[in-house]
């Protein structure tokens, strides 16, 4: 059955890249401290349908967020989310979105809108990660690859992918 706790885990390892505080165990955040509005919108395997996802950024943007991370990558843009999209923007609230990983140029949506800044992903080196797509419509690259952060259960993975590069991004906007 459907849970709000994040059973996938991808939602902890993003929020823990932005926000995490210093425990003396794990890592740090890039905004310690920062309020977080916690909105699943995919299913417990990770899973997103776009409807979800432009409820969801309607009802942060309601509930007050001025950053929205948003990790994750829809292959078709629709009416439903260019407008949830444009709703944030016109209520002053950043979109922050994932490029998304399937190595090529091909848009993804929302991270090829025209309000949200796109971002790709690098490994330690600064080299483009082999995973994250490209091209002239994606903004930023940020550290995306072998990024150790939260997990549930009180444990620490690493993971590579822009969702964790734009977690990187909203931490710094935030």
């Amino acid at each position: 059955s459907p849970t709000a706790d994040d059973v996938y885990g991808h939602g902890t390892h993003v929020a823990g890249i932005i926000t995490a505080e210093d425990n003396g165990i794990g890592i740090i955040g890039v905004a310690p401290g920062y309020r977080l509005l916690n909105v699943k919108v995919a299913d417990d395997r990770g899973r997103c349908d776009v409807s979800n996802l432009a409820e969801g950024i309607v009802w942060a943007v309601d509930n007050g967020a001025d950053v929205i991370n948003i990790s994750i990558e829809i292959e078709e843009s629709t009416l439903e989310l260019e407008e949830a999209v444009q709703y944030a923007w016109d209520n002053g609230a950043l979109i922050i979105a994932a490029a998304g990983n399937s190595g090529s140029q091909e848009p993804v949506y929302p991270a090829c809108y025209d309000s949200p800044i796109s971002v790709a992903a690098v490994t330690e080196d600064n080299r483009l990660a082999p995973l994250s797509n490209r091209g002239e419509w994606v903004d930023l690259v940020a550290p995306g690859y072998k990024i150790y952060s939260t997990f549930p259960g009180d444990t620490y993975e690493y993971e590579s992918g822009t969702s964790f590069a734009a977690a990187h991004v909203s931490g710094i906007a935030a």
